[in-house]
């Protein structure tokens, strides 16, 4: 078994070309230090979606329809499958921007939400190793990007 986390980022720049980064309030409360962060996190699956990856072995999912799991190794291939469709999962950051620079920053009103545009920039993966109580295991880590412009 293999612990995944299926995440998408925003990038948002200013009219200079500059990156808009948070404090990341975790790091900052449990361990006194600044980090800052891209906006985005955990992506979410419908229904559909919950039932397919549990139908291939996923298990230990972390908050409800959220996708950070435990998977069998065998059983990669068919998640990227699944996870590049882009189906029966949440597919644009619109719900991540709102929860970050409204709701819990309070950065931006809502309304100044609604001039956003969204355009997708790509699919990668990055592997990566995690420290656990029981040693060392694989985190994989499919991220979408989405670049944003506020008008």
């Amino acid at each position: 078994m293999i612990r995944l986390s299926c995440a998408g980022f925003v990038i948002l720049r200013d009219e200079n070309g500059r990156y808009c980064l948070l404090v990341n309030e975790n790091q900052l409360k449990r361990h006194g230090k600044k980090v800052l962060s891209p906006i985005g996190g955990g992506i979410a699956a419908d229904q559909r979606g919950l039932d397919y990856l549990r139908s291939i072995g996923a298990v230990e999912f972390e908050r409800d329809n959220d996708l950070r799991f435990k998977l069998p190794k065998r059983q990669l291939r068919k998640l990227k499958k699944w996870f590049v469709q882009r189906v029966d999962r949440e597919l644009l950051p619109t719900r991540e921007v709102e929860e970050e620079l409204v709701d819990e920053t309070k950065v931006l009103a809502k309304e100044d939400l609604e001039g956003m545009t969204v355009s997708f920039s790509g699919l990668r993966s990055t592997v990566g190793i995690a420290s656990t109580t029981a040693g060392l295991i694989p985190s994989l880590l499919f991220a979408w990007r989405k670049s944003l412009r506020l008008r």
